[in-house]
């Protein structure tokens, strides 16, 4: 029996194009592929933390380095006695502080006594002296599927301590920057920095000891696609076996770890009348496995055209908050005004159902915008 439990993305964008808005023309299918996922990246996920997406990661911070004394700096190398000691997990990429200099340098570890630092230094040069300094790192690379810090962000950075959970207050950058600390400390505060596109966790004050420290965060999203290359050559009535002709099932059902596909013959339907299978595993370029049985009509040596096509990571209820929410757009293009009324209504009604269901205590004070607010919607 099919599994059709959720709408995959591109029944979601027959139903809004070909049966609400009736727009048959097949030019327009990108259009209205972009207007869905970008209700699904940009419009729906912001307005609550979705519990079941939120995740937990953590970091561990790096202890402040005294060891030894600097003897020498000029140009872009940091000198140090016998005693430094330094190694990449001691020195590389954290900051340090000489004691009597004011800047301060981003190191990369060279060897045991020697560091190069992130431009020329600044001021006298050292040499032959013996000069106190503190290496500290204030930056942690955030994990790569992090998108935000939950919504109460004051609640989202975290370590134990005796056995209470010791929260991190949230800053913005233009805050944290300006009156951020470069003495070594308990961790009191942080914000969020993308550097070349990647995202890190900046503390402040600089760990003085090693410890973990936890992070509650909402995943990024990627676009939702489908794959329709080749044709299906063999599969049976009540079997679960597919195979295909021209396919690279497993170059597209790459991750059913965090994401779930979904198969269908085109045959037996399409929009809101197709008949859903959800793979269990993509085992070669021809070859996948259904987690049901199929309910068709039995193919050998056919040629039959087919859908693969992956699903929301939000709540399944919200699958027809995205087809309406997306007629809404598709409406207001249109000028189609008692529609985008009709719509927006539906859209509304599913997302205060899962505005509830997620957390009246969190989000009970807050006022979730209508499509119809929202930017790029004409009213």
């Amino acid at each position: 029996m099919a599994d059709i439990r959720r709408l995959p993305f591109i029944e979601i964008v027959e139903r809004v194009q070909k049966e609400l808005l009736r727009d048959g023309a097949s030019g327009n299918e990108a259009k209205y592929k972009g207007i869905v996922n970008s209700l699904y990246l940009y419009d729906i996920p912001p307005d609550i933390d979705w519990r079941h997406m939120r995740k937990e990661s953590t970091i561990t911070t790096v202890a402040d380095y005294t060891t030894g004394y600097v003897t020498d700096a000029s140009s872009t190398t940091i000198t140090g006695d016998s005693d430094c000691a330094w190694t990449s997990a001691n020195s590389n990429t954290l900051l340090i502080k000489l004691s009597g200099y004011d800047e301060l340098y981003r190191c990369t570890y060279s060897s045991s006594t020697s560091l190069t630092i992130d431009r020329s230094w600044i001021g006298d040069a050292i040499s032959s002296d013996e000069v106190s300094y503190v290496l500290f790192q204030d930056r942690y690379a955030l994990t790569s599927d992090f998108d935000r810090m939950i919504l109460d962000s004051d609640k989202a950075v975290f370590y134990w301590q005796d056995g209470k959970k010791i929260y991190l207050k949230y800053r913005s950058l233009e805050e944290f920057e300006s009156q951020q600390v470069y003495q070594p400390n308990d961790p009191q505060y942080y914000t969020i920095k993308w550097i070349n596109g990647d995202p890190y966790l900046f503390i402040d004050a600089p760990d003085t000891e090693s410890r973990t420290l936890h992070y509650y965060y909402i995943p990024s999203l990627k676009r939702m696609v489908e794959y329709t290359t080749g044709s299906i050559s063999t599969l049976a009535n009540g079997g679960t076996a597919v195979t295909g002709s021209g396919t690279d099932f497993d170059g597209f059902v790459m991750d059913t770890t965090n994401y779930d596909y979904y198969f269908r013959i085109d045959d037996d339907g399409t929009g809101s009348s197709s008949v859903w299978y959800k793979i269990s595993s993509a085992d070669s370029d021809t070859g996948i496995t259904l987690v049901d049985t199929y309910g068709g009509t039995s193919i050998s040596g056919g040629s039959s055209s087919f859908t693969i096509s992956v699903v929301s990571l939000l709540p399944s209820g919200l699958d027809l908050a995205i087809v309406y929410g997306a007629a809404v757009v598709g409406a207001a293009e249109q000028d189609n005004v008692s529609q985008v009324k009709i719509w927006s209504a539906s859209f509304d009604r599913i997302m205060d159902k899962y505005k509830s269901i997620e957390s009246k205590k969190e989000y009970g004070q807050q006022r979730m915008r209508t499509i119809y607010e929202k930017h790029g919607v004409r009213r």
